[in-house]
């Protein structure tokens, strides 16, 4: 296996949903570049980047989104909550202003703002990881995806799809188990699960 592709199994192995955080604060201008270099590395339909990161370092802003996200506990432990949107009101307001036709207003558009936001904060974990940090993906985003675009100001044509909360680990659970390939990946068509 050459250097590149153990240095990425490596790192996919060494996944886990982090929990509990040190006190030990995140440089905001490493999160920033690792941001960059994410939206860099990864797909994107269309090549226009219809997504926005809202960064929540602030303690005060931290509760609110903790009461959102259900009361998880590691919202307010973690030092920063990433929070990742699917944004068409950037492109929409593009077309707009060259007077083209405002495309991006159905659910197919929504798909690819949402994907491509899923796309970046994936390759964010994954470049977070790399510096030593702990994510874990809030699943609650969706559920409180309205009062959280609220709170974080988001504009018309811009809605949260997932959070993470980012920090210094506090902790080294197991990998979790998986489901074994037969159980998902599928041969020419869907085989049904035994």
């Amino acid at each position: 296996m050459n250097p590149r592709t153990q240095a990425m199994t490596e790192l996919l192995q060494a996944h886990r949903s982090i929990r509990r955080f040190t006190d030990r604060p995140v440089d905001a201008a490493l999160v920033d570049e690792v941001l960059v270099q994410a939206l860099q590395g990864s797909p994107s339909s269309g090549n226009l980047n219809m997504v926005s990161v809202i960064e929540t370092f602030d303690p005060d802003r931290k509760a609110r989104l903790h009461e959102l996200h259900f009361g998880q506990p590691m919202v307010l432990q973690a030092p920063l909550v990433l929070t990742f949107c699917a944004d068409t009101y950037r492109t929409r307001r593009w077309l707009a202003r060259r007077g083209a036709r405002l495309g991006f207003a159905d659910l197919i558009s929504w798909h690819v703002a949402a994907f491509d936001a899923v796309i970046l904060a994936q390759s964010s974990a994954l470049l977070l990881e790399a510096h030593g940090l702990g994510v874990c993906y809030m699943g609650t985003t969706l559920h409180s995806m309205e009062r959280i675009a609220e709170l974080l100001g988001c504009p018309p044509n811009c809605l949260p799809v997932t959070s993470m909360v980012v920090g210094w680990p506090a902790e080294a659970p197991p990998q979790r188990d998986r489901l074994p390939a037969a159980a998902w990946i599928h041969a020419e068509r869907y085989q049904a699960p035994t």
